[in-house]
């Protein structure tokens, strides 16, 4: 676990490199966002961050990698990502990677799920923060008429291994504490 966790701020500096997802203009598409919920205080900052792939064996999206990113400073309960478009041709599979930076302290969690959107909806990704960042769990909801109507979704049991991450727990989540010195 110490492995992910230590890897989460190298992950969020590599997703600002890596090709953004985007449709081209033929494809159907419905609107998305994610929403990273911690009601813990004390966070320097949090950061989520959603990739797509083609399937459940982490083939890159030949749309693009990274879906929509978001960072705050502070420890609001709650970050949110700014509003985009998934095709709504195929299923959409997508990995959702939310941490936390304290004093001496990191959290993260890693979460995959997949669905299929229907055009012209709008769809909410909410991933939840248990038990101290020892788990996190995701719900997925279709919010065109703004009320928060649960989606069926695929959610693996493990997580697909990539070059920087090997397989883990889906929904599992890391904790590293750091031995910080005051002199």
């Amino acid at each position: 676990m110490k492995k992910a966790s230590v890897l989460l701020p190298v992950i969020s500096l590599v997703a600002g490199c890596m090709s953004s997802y985007q449709l081209p203009p033929q494809v159907n598409r419905a609107e998305f966002y994610a929403v990273g919920q911690n009601p813990l205080s004390g966070a320097t900052s949090r950061s989520l961050v959603v990739h797509a792939y083609s399937n459940e064996d982490c083939t890159l999206h030949p749309f693009g990698a990274v879906v929509v990113k978001t960072f705050q400073l502070g420890s609001p309960s709650e970050i949110t990502t700014n509003n985009t478009y998934v095709s709504t041709d195929e299923p959409f599979h997508f990995r959702a990677s939310f941490g936390e930076s304290r004093l001496g302290q990191q959290g993260n969690c890693q979460i995959e799920a997949t669905f299929q959107a229907l055009a012209k909806r709008k769809y909410k990704a909410q991933i939840t923060v248990k038990e101290s960042w020892a788990r996190c769990r995701i719900q997925i909801f279709d919010v065109t008429t703004g009320q928060d109507v649960p989606v069926e979704f695929d959610f693996p049991a493990m997580t697909c291994a990539t070059k920087t991450q090997p397989a883990s727990l889906n929904g599992g989540g890391g904790n590293v504490l750091w031995r910080v010195e005051v002199k």
